[in-house]
């Protein structure tokens, strides 16, 4: 029982939106490739849950669904005992994209920051967090409000001062690329056809003269949200924030996050409060 919680061109058709877009309408519960094969379990999420928590007697679980994203069923849990948790279930898709090995390693390197819950569970099928009581941030907030833009420019700044790796690790760390490469692994190995405009030489020698542009210029890489969305910023019952959702994080360029985080439509995005933001996250 737990005790405690703008797109990149890359060419005249093709973009790296295209790739993430062909690579992302091939995922689902069920993944053939000519190697490997996942087909998603019986085991029911409630007996995932059950099994996470160390829970015998089911008629002490209650579950709240809270969101059924792309990847994965988050939901709040709560016992008999009012103790309450925030579990995710991993989807088939989630295990393709992520590193077994690291999970749970940066939700707890992000809770010793002092800016996300603590982890109080964690299995191959999911992982529980301590529950936190407040609410999303919303674009609005980041977009038209300086309320909560010194609190978050401190936040990130100490994510990003937590610099990951040196030069010569780059291009075996670096997020960005593992998730191209196994986007086009995906597009490759899948039995569909590609679009008559688009083959699949075309996408990876884009990702690849791209990547050789990016490496060029040298930017740092330091530790990142990998998600760094408004709606996973939670705002707590003081107004202080938390980061929530940290699945994709660990090494990547510092402006994967910054992208995320003011990526907005014309109609809310304000090129004030980007500059405003930007000068208090280099000045922390």
């Amino acid at each position: 029982m737990f005790d405690n919680k703008s797109r990149m061109k890359v060419g005249p058709n093709i973009n790296f939106t295209s790739v993430k877009m062909l690579s992302r309408s091939r995922f689902g519960q069920e993944y053939h490739s000519r190697k490997n094969k996942f087909i998603c379990d019986c085991v029911t999420k409630e007996e995932v849950i059950q099994d996470l928590l160390k829970i015998s007697n089911r008629g002490e679980l209650k579950m709240i669904p809270i969101q059924n994203g792309f990847c994965n069923d988050v939901f709040e849990v709560s016992l008999d005992d009012h103790k309450k948790a925030i579990v995710k279930v991993y989807s088939e898709a989630s295990k393709i994209r992520v590193d077994s090995s690291k999970r749970g390693e940066y939700e707890e390197i992000f809770n010793n920051l002092g800016i996300a819950p603590a982890v109080i569970a964690l299995s191959e099928s999911g992982i529980a967090h301590e529950f936190i009581d407040g609410k999303t941030m919303k674009e609005n907030d980041v977009h038209s409000s300086d309320k909560f833009s010194q609190k978050l420019a401190r936040i990130v700044s100490k994510l990003h001062s937590e610099r990951q790796e040196d030069c010569a690790d780059r291009k075996q760390t670096c997020l960005t690329w593992k998730w191209f490469d196994l986007m086009l692994k995906e597009i490759e190995n899948s039995s569909k056809e590609l679009p008559s405009i688009i083959s699949y030489e075309i996408l990876r020698e884009e990702v690849r003269r791209n990547r050789f542009i990016i490496e060029s210029a040298n930017f740092p890489i330091t530790l990142t949200h990998g998600d760094l969305k408004p709606s996973n910023i939670m705002i707590l019952q003081d107004n202080s924030l938390q980061l929530i959702d940290l699945e994709l994080s660990g090494s990547n360029y510092r402006g994967f996050d910054l992208m995320k985080l003011f990526r907005a439509n014309r109609e809310i995005f304000s090129v004030c409060f980007w500059k405003i933001f930007l000068r208090k996250v280099f000045y922390f």
